[in-house]
């Protein structure tokens, strides 16, 4: 394979790993905006926000150092420049997506804060799946559930509800906002990230 190849096939996969974890960042903000409880991963952030008093992207850059540290040490399989790129950019594209929803001054009720919050799900969910698909390196936490797949023989949504779970108990004990998104999101973020790799694990 010629040096070019070699530097387009990397470009693309540097491109993809950046677009999974912007759109990971602005499903977030979207569902923070949504203002009928936070996504799993975003209340257990959402709970650093209120802890230490900091931005929801800083909350997001702090849980991601972490996690991608984690996922260094017990995933490496997984693990790659995807993970380090996407962690980067999610707290900023959170904050940016969290900024411009705030300008529209959308009127949010329940219904109209249900539909926001499925959009934004969709958009996290299909943020996750770009970065299993494009063989980067998985988003830190999917890296972890990945390797713990390798390890149980559970599939991956079943994981991911647990996980979801944990993050989700945790988050509220810090301060974080809990409400009827979040139950959606921990039974559907698993099953929609499966429909988008289309891999069924």
């Amino acid at each position: 394979m010629d040096v070019q190849k070699v530097f387009l096939i990397n470009l693309k996969k540097i491109v993809l790993s950046l677009t999974g974890g912007a759109l990971i960042g602005i499903g977030a903000g979207t569902i923070l905006y949504a203002g009928i409880g936070g996504d799993t991963v975003t209340v257990f952030q959402d709970g650093l926000h209120a802890l230490f008093n900091i931005s929801y992207g800083q909350a997001s850059r702090i849980y991601n150092v972490v996690f991608v540290v984690l996922a260094l040490i017990f995933a490496r399989k997984y693990s790659g420049i995807g993970t380090v790129l996407s962690a980067l950019v999610i707290g900023y594209a959170i904050d940016i997506s969290n900024s411009l929803w705030l300008l529209t001054k959308l009127n949010t009720g329940f219904i109209t804060g249900l539909i926001i919050f499925l959009i934004g799900l969709v958009i996290y969910a299909m943020g996750i799946a770009l970065l299993i698909k494009c063989d980067a390196g998985m988003n830190c936490l999917d890296a972890l559930l990945y390797r713990l797949m390798d390890v149980t023989g559970l599939k991956y949504k079943y994981l991911r509800i647990a996980a979801d779970i944990i993050l989700t108990v945790s988050g509220c004990l810090m301060g974080g906002v809990f409400g009827v998104g979040t139950v959606i999101a921990v039974f559907l973020t698993g099953p929609l990230v499966e429909l988008f790799t289309g891999n069924g694990q």
